[in-house]
């Protein structure tokens, strides 16, 4: 699974070339979704460039609220980006929440989250598609206990420092801190 905006900083077009190069061994069901400027282009290479043995779809812009629901009834393995650019990227952060490690470019905030071989795995900032179906593949041939293991890494970091309500509790405590210390010191 990819989520993103179809434009080039994204490189979903290096995802397909990546995508492409697996052997036919290696059955995919890709989902991207995001829509964008580039949909058209990257819909036409998609169905010129992939093999039998990925089937794929552009799902197009869905609402944030959505995606866990997509995440539930598709029940993707893994999380893919290529971005050449980024901050902390919050498509990582909701597959996390799913249970869902990525492959990702070492790019901006990713390598806090992406801990290779433990959330996922790091690919070099500019990947060929080799390396990035390397990335697959490898997570592919991983034993399902490993597998799981992953998993409940990528769902664990968000637990201790993305979730939202427990960030809130704690920002809440921080402030009833400061307000006691600063009630003693008057």
């Amino acid at each position: 699974m990819s989520c993103s905006n179809l434009i080039p900083l994204k490189r979903v077009d290096l995802i397909i070339a990546a995508l492409a190069l697996l052997p036919g061994s290696i059955r995919v069901d890709w989902s991207h979704f995001g829509g964008g400027p580039e949909r058209e282009s990257l819909t036409a290479l998609a169905e010129k460039t992939l093999p039998p043995n990925v089937r794929w779809k552009f799902w197009g812009g869905v609402p944030n609220e959505s995606l866990d629901g997509f995440y539930q009834e598709l029940k993707p393995d893994l999380f893919l980006t290529a971005s050449s650019t980024e901050g902390l990227p919050i498509s990582i952060l909701e597959a996390f929440s799913a249970c869902i490690p990525a492959a990702a470019t070492a790019v901006g905030g990713i390598p806090e989250i992406v801990r290779d071989g433990e959330t996922g795995f790091l690919l070099p900032e500019n990947p060929a598609p080799e390396e990035l179906a390397a990335a697959i593949r490898r997570f592919y041939e991983l034993p399902p206990a490993e597998k799981a293991a992953m998993s409940a890494a990528a769902r664990a970091l968000w637990e201790d420092a993305f979730d939202a309500e427990k960030n809130a509790d704690r920002l809440a405590g921080l402030f009833r801190r400061l307000l006691s210390t600063k009630g003693d010191a008057l």
